[in-house]
């Protein structure tokens, strides 16, 4: 968490001169829902809650939403997205949290590194290799922008696209339980009282990743870093009507919202070892010269070769080579 200043300048040049169509008029469903293309909901054991938010959340579900694929959830994290890489490549190493339009920007230039390769953890100093740089660098987001407004963010997650949002943190959300299970004002006072209006001094940072025009009088559905046992299985609603006053980055009474969607190709072919266009025998005994120690990869080669994603490159990488390259599979471990 932290507090996120924005200059009006910099709200005019990326709010105003990226986005297009602001206020979507096409005809949107009543509700959207991704849940079921994200991980369990994980526990933040630091200030990273941005990291928690973009990599494992939104990276994750964009990228399974794209390929495809089946989550392996806590059974290898070869397909979730590591905050740990994402906030110490950034180097918050003093643990106070991220600027959120900062980070983001990370995706587009180191990409989001799968948790098979770079475990969570709460040290800060470590820094990633040549290979989990190589392994981030497969998994790229194509740019990064605001969202400005209701209209637009329901049109983004409509179309399967994850929306960061940092909240201010009035007593409402601080109370958010089972059964103040929504943040849609400034304090929850079930037998009445005087409502606590102030919020501290930090932040904190979730994804959007769905919505209901009939719960809650029109809600977003959000997934937090407060583990699974946290009001809803991890997941929490915020009303259209309460966002202009919860978000921390706006312009007048518009909220606005971060994006950076997933590249829509590759610039790789999976077990293409030697880059030359194709998957073939060559890049088998590649991958089984590697395995054996009889040639060091790069290490692009080294996450080209690793085609079941866990971190590894054996013999079992250089067989799943060789049947793709001789017509026995038509996917690569990781993509199934």
């Amino acid at each position: 968490m932290k507090k996120i200043v924005i200059s009006f300048v910099v709200c005019f040049l990326l709010v105003f001169c990226p986005l297009t169509s602001l206020f979507a008029a096409a005809s949107l469903p009543s509700s959207v829902d991704w849940t079921n293309c994200l991980p369990t909901p994980m526990a933040q054991q630091q200030n990273d809650c941005t990291a928690c938010a973009s990599a494992y959340a939104l990276m994750t579900m964009e990228q399974k939403i794209r390929r495809g694929w089946t989550l392996d959830d806590g059974a290898g994290d070869t397909k979730i997205f590591s905050p740990s890489y994402t906030f110490n490549k950034q180097n918050w190493s003093n643990g106070t949290g991220a600027i959120s339009l900062i980070m983001m920007s990370s995706y587009v230039s180191d990409g989001a590194c799968p948790k098979s390769y770079f475990p969570y953890t709460t040290n800060t100093s470590i820094m990633p290799t040549d290979i989990q740089n190589a392994a981030a660098s497969l998994y790229k987001a194509s740019g990064e922008y605001l969202v400005a407004g209701i209209s637009q963010m329901k049109t983004r997650l409509a179309n399967g696209e994850g929306i960061i949002i940092s909240f201010r943190l009035y007593q409402d959300f601080l109370k958010m339980s089972a059964v103040n299970n929504v943040y849609d004002s400034y304090d929850y006072l079930p037998n009445g009282g005087t409502p606590n209006t102030s919020y501290g001094s930090t932040y904190h940072t979730v994804c959007l990743i769905g919505y209901d025009d009939n719960a809650y009088g029109g809600a977003f559905k959000f997934i937090n870093s407060y583990g699974s046992s946290w009001v809803e299985g991890g997941y929490g609603w915020v009303t259209y009507n309460w966002l202009p006053t919860a978000c921390a980055m706006k312009v007048g009474n518009i909220p606005l919202g971060i994006r950076t969607p997933v590249l829509s190709t590759d610039d790789y072919i999976l077990g293409d070892i030697n880059e030359d266009g194709s998957v073939t025998a060559a890049d088998a005994r590649l991958a089984l010269r590697y395995s054996v120690g009889l040639e060091t990869p790069t290490a692009r080669q080294y996450v080209l070769a690793d085609v079941n994603g866990d971190s590894y490159v054996n013999s079992t990488d250089a067989w799943a080579i060789n049947q793709f390259a001789t017509g026995l599979i038509t996917t690569m471990p990781l993509y199934d």
